[in-house]
């Protein structure tokens, strides 16, 4: 009775158990890779949100501060005055591994039409000399996991 009852049990065999570990090791081997893809994507946006906070940061404390104070100290004081460029300084708490560089330009204002409004053609240029108008550039740079080097930038203005 018990030789009778093995012989109809019905269970797998182990050419079909191992077709069925090779067709699910065949699927899963390109989820993997797609994961390892999303955290890498995921890893590169942090890293490009921090840059551009540190950015905005910069470019805040700047707009924040007196016209004379941004022309002779800023970022650092007696550091930086137009038309040089301030070394990579490493970025503040919070933003290891990052640097940012402080770029400042005396420039021209458009000119502006007879009613007062400025003239939509023209563009702000770079003047040879002193106004009341600096143009700030705040780039951010960091290296990624790869070794690449990525940069972010932004610009703003402030006026006397």
């Amino acid at each position: 009775m018990i030789r009778r009852n093995m012989r109809e049990e019905a269970g797998y065999s182990l050419v079909e158990v191992m077709f069925a570990i090779m067709l699910l090791t065949i699927a899963l081997l390109p989820m993997v890779g797609m994961f390892d893809m999303g955290i890498n994507s995921a890893t590169q946006s942090s890293q490009y949100e921090k840059a551009r906070a540190l950015a905005n940061l910069k470019m805040e404390e700047a707009k924040s501060l007196s016209f004379t104070a941004v022309r002779d100290n800023f970022p650092l004081g007696g550091n930086g005055t137009p038309y040089t460029t301030v070394n990579w300084i490493n970025g503040p708490g919070g933003f290891t591994g990052f640097q940012y560089r402080v770029e400042k330009h005396y420039m021209s204002q458009p000119p502006t039409g007879q009613d007062g409004p400025v003239d939509p053609t023209q563009t702000f240029t770079e003047s040879g000399t002193a106004t009341g108008l600096i143009r700030i550039k705040v780039a951010v740079q960091w290296l990624a996991d790869d070794g690449s080097t990525y940069q972010y930038s932004t610009l703003g203005l402030v006026t006397a």
